[in-house]
């Protein structure tokens, strides 16, 4: 990689890219423009390689392999990385070794879905947190894509991300699990590659369950992937690259909803989970589950994305069954008792050292929420937040703590008039109130960028780089968007 290269500032809001024709040909045209976040997303992936393997030649060698069964199972995924590499203006073997991701299994994100008797009006509704330690995601844009052959999607955070959703209601979102068996770690393809490979194939969670369990395109290691569409089916596959397991709803206790954060539930894959002291960091996992899971009991029947929202930002923790922790020899702090705790440990900050990963958006010093996706999916509504709805807590230093709102529709024009609407709508909300802040001019500033380049778009469609004009205008109006509703509280977003 050419290491003169000035880091741009991250974005206030997740840019919006549009992309279609071919795989290569969306390869290139997202390359061209994302250009900044595919050379930061190269940069760590490559380090994180290098640091996996000791040296960049052993990792190198190592990608060889990885790359040989890529090419095996999913050719169309090597010639999107091809075309990224090109538009970006990079070499494939930067973007082998990144995309790949090489780094050992991580303890963090969480995702949910809910329907039927669980959900407000037996809707579906999905919602799930990205968390890690590094600061990436925020420099990737969403990514909306129309392939040539097969169904339009949307990826959350660039073409390398844990949430992807159709036209047809398909939602598929991801965490990773365990692998504490020698025979659960080996060759595999990165997460984002099932999710993508079943969006623009698959009209159901039934026939997404089939094609990974067939094809065992899960990675290399630990890994939930969780499924669900509009219709209300719901599957967790909980996979090694030993064996793949199906979990649903009922298995646990649950009714009409499913969740899965980083450990396995199906007694089968029990002997994956980690046991023993030197392993506690993984003792999260489970408090992070019960705590978003002890939300939706207590509103069952009620259900829906801003209930989600409520269970996927929560500031307490629940302590359901320490018993289970006890088992496997972990030490839980004194302070933590059964039922709702709160977070900070009696107003102390330095006790929250200790009890802030037990939180769902992961308030702790070295690893946060990066975004956060909440889907209705019957109505193709993708709301979306770049950093933690705790905007102090945030990495970000431009937190918002507000959802945007995207409707998937079948083109670029269609996904820019809903974001704008949305915009002005917001606007409109805001100026009634009689406060002209800062950021409502902002808001209105952001929004007549957006027109601007929608005009010049429609100037130019059907020609050569109108998508990229298309882009240019959503971005302004999701801009927009948050900028509206800065100040009406954290976490906002009409349309819940």
């Amino acid at each position: 990689m050419d290491r003169k290269h000035d880091i741009p500032e991250i974005p206030v809001t997740k840019g919006l890219v549009f992309v279609s024709g071919s795989w290569h040909q969306m390869g290139v045209q997202y390359g061209k423009q994302a250009k900044d976040a595919v050379r930061i997303k190269c940069a760590s992936g490559i380090a994180n390689a290098v640091e996996y393997w000791r040296r960049k030649g052993t990792a190198l060698e190592a990608v060889q392999e990885y790359q040989k069964l890529l090419e095996e199972k999913a050719p169309q995924i090597s010639m999107l990385w091809h075309g990224i590499a090109e538009g970006a203006g990079l070499d494939f073997t930067d973007i082998g070794l990144a995309y790949m991701d090489f780094r050992k299994t991580d303890m963090r994100c969480s995702n949910i879905s809910a329907w039927g008797q669980a959900a407000a009006g037996q809707k579906t509704y999905c919602g799930m947190n990205c968390d890690e330690k590094e600061l990436v995601n925020y420099y990737a844009p969403t990514v909306i894509a129309y392939p040539d052959c097969g169904y339009p999607f949307i990826s959350a955070s660039g073409f390398t991300c844990n949430c992807v959703f159709n036209t047809q209601g398909l939602v598929l979102m991801a965490s990773c699990g365990q692998n504490a068996m020698p025979e659960d770690v080996g060759v595999g393809l990165p997460n984002c590659i099932s999710l993508i490979l079943c969006a623009v194939s698959c009209k159901n969670a039934e026939a997404a369950k089939e094609k990974i369990l067939a094809e065992r395109l899960g990675p290399g290691g630990g890994e939930n992937i969780h499924i669900a569409d509009k219709g209300g089916k719901a599957f967790v596959i909980e996979h090694t690259a030993a064996r793949d397991m199906v979990r649903m709803a009922g298995d646990n206790g649950e009714k009409d909803y499913l969740l899965a954060t980083n450990h396995f539930m199906i007694p089968q894959m029990e002997s994956s989970n980690f046991f023993g002291q030197k392993h506690e960091q993984w003792m999260n996992s489970y408090f992070r589950y019960w705590s978003e899971e002890q939300v939706l009991v207590e509103n069952y029947g009620k259900i829906d994305l801003e209930l989600l929202n409520n269970a996927l930002g929560n500031r307490r923790f629940f302590a359901k069954d320490l018993s289970v922790l006890g088992k496997k020899r972990w030490k839980v702090p004194e302070a933590v008792r059964s039922g709702w705790n709160d977070l900070w440990g009696g107003g102390s900050q330095l006790a929250a050292r200790h009890t802030g990963k037990f939180s769902p958006e992961i308030r702790t010093a070295d690893a946060k929420c990066v975004f956060s996706a909440l889907i209705y999916p019957e109505r193709l509504e993708f709301y979306l937040l770049n950093g933690c709805r705790d905007k102090t807590m945030s990495m970000n230093p431009w937190a918002t703590g507000v959802f945007t709102k995207t409707i998937m529709a079948h083109s670029a024009r269609e996904v820019t008039e809903s974001v704008w609407e949305e915009a002005a709508r917001r606007i409109y909300e805001v100026s009634c109130m009689n406060d002209m802040g800062d950021s409502l001019k902002e808001a209105k500033l952001a929004y007549a960028e957006g027109i601007y380049w929608r005009n010049l778009a429609i100037c130019e469609e059907d020609c050569e780089g109108d998508l990229e004009l298309w882009s240019h205008s959503s971005s302004a109006f999701l801009k927009a968007q948050q900028y509206a509703f800065l100040n009406i509280g954290e976490g906002k977003c009409n349309g819940f």
